[in-house]
């Protein structure tokens, strides 16, 4: 039970995908403007990163080593479609805000790095608890970094949420004391600040 349980306690901090790898960050610093956007995002990931992993998991064996990456470059792009799809029908104007990112997620090297790597040659208990701590990672970074660069940054907290107008947060403050965060630069100076926390939380990660 203890080894099952490994990689999801490992990936939500030890070896945070982004933190530690620097993998995911194509989409990272443009849905971390709105505390909303980031925990559908970070749903969406999770969802594509547990489904993708469980269908390469049952079908690996049946996959010649030369065919492999075409496999995971299908089974994560048809997920993501699926998804994007739904979103379309249940989240239709958070989707015409964010969707353009979705396809992202299908070549991100997160999602890529992780199929190729793991859910090709673990066993599946391993692949799924694995795949269920890179998503949950992702998800807390990207709540994390909208919980500061929105309130920070916008002025409001919980923009968009369902019932009321895009342009009505639920909190909302005079000014945004420090704009740049909203924008890519500041996104990514804050990021830069968690990357140099977590490696003196972290002091031997990179030797791991």
């Amino acid at each position: 039970m203890t080894e099952s349980v490994e990689p999801l306690r490992a990936a939500l901090w030890r070896r945070h995908p982004v933190l530690h790898g620097l993998v995911g960050l194509t989409p990272l610093l443009a849905v971390s403007t709105r505390l909303l956007d980031a925990l559908i995002f970070g749903l969406v990931v999770l969802v594509v990163l547990l489904t993708s992993s469980l269908i390469v998991g049952l079908l690996r064996d049946w996959l010649a080593p030369a065919t492999r990456l075409l496999a995971v470059l299908i089974t994560s792009a048809t997920v993501v479609s699926i998804v994007s799809v739904l979103l379309q029908v249940w989240l239709y104007e958070w989707h015409q805000r964010i969707g353009i990112y979705l396809p992202l997620v299908a070549v991100s090297s997160l999602l890529l790095a992780w199929l190729e790597t793991e859910a090709m040659t673990e066993p599946l208990p391993l692949v799924m608890t694995g795949a269920l701590g890179q998503g949950l990672a992702l998800w807390w970074l990207l709540v994390l970094l909208s919980l500061v660069r929105e309130p920070l940054g916008r002025g409001s907290l919980l923009t968009g949420l369902p019932g009321n107008s895009a342009n009505m947060p639920l909190f909302a403050f005079e000014n945004g004391p420090l704009p740049l965060l909203a924008e890519p630069a500041g996104g990514l100076l804050l990021l830069g600040g968690l990357f140099a926390i977590y490696g003196l939380l972290n002091p031997h990660s990179s030797g791991e």
